[in-house]
């Protein structure tokens, strides 16, 4: 018995400080033209997020509201093009561009399999879709994904608040001079 304490002692400090195995994937799509950027100082208007009509039954079993999940979106892309120094116009007259954002998978994932299966894999999240940006010299659409999760203790519960911030983030980081 006196060999097994250190193998229990390393899975329960390994279950408990977790790891990480992110995965983002943002690239232009066909046709798509890769020049057009928002600069510092634009203002744009941001289009009420949209998704495929099969996400809507996970999105209820994660218990977000159409409301709550646009409002997660829509304050994500806000907050991620803010910290890039590009604002969101009030209407389009005041307004150098257009972004909008369309979400084609979704997964929730397993809380317990991230916690009890730490650095396995099993139990990821994942998070995909679109954001198209229109300005003067053109349209830009790229595919922007998220797979992988974190593990370990505190991942447990609802990760997609993290991976609609991650999605924002990547999305703004490519469009943003």
């Amino acid at each position: 018995m006196r060999s097994v304490k250190p193998i229990l002692g390393l899975m329960l400090a390994f279950m408990l400080t977790g790891c990480a195995s992110l995965m983002m994937s943002v690239k232009d799509n066909e046709g798509s033209v890769a020049s057009v950027m928002l600069k510092r100082g634009d203002s744009v208007t941001l289009e009420t997020p949209t998704w495929d009509a099969a996400l809507a039954p996970k999105l209820t079993k994660a218990k977000y509201t159409k409301e709550s999940f646009e409002k997660l979106i829509t304050t994500s892309v806000t907050d991620a093009l803010g910290r890039r120094g590009v604002t969101i116009a009030a209407s389009a007259k005041d307004a150098t561009g257009r972004v909008s954002v369309h979400l084609s998978e979704y997964h929730y994932g397993s809380g317990a399999a991230r916690f009890f299966l730490a650095g396995t894999g099993f139990g990821d999240s994942k998070l995909g879709g679109s954001i198209t940006i229109e300005t003067p010299a053109g349209k830009r659409e790229m595919e922007v994904r998220k797979r992988g999760a974190k593990s370990g203790l505190g991942t447990w519960g609802d990760q997609t608040p993290e991976n609609v911030s991650y999605f924002a983030n990547a999305a703004a980081a490519k469009i943003v001079q």
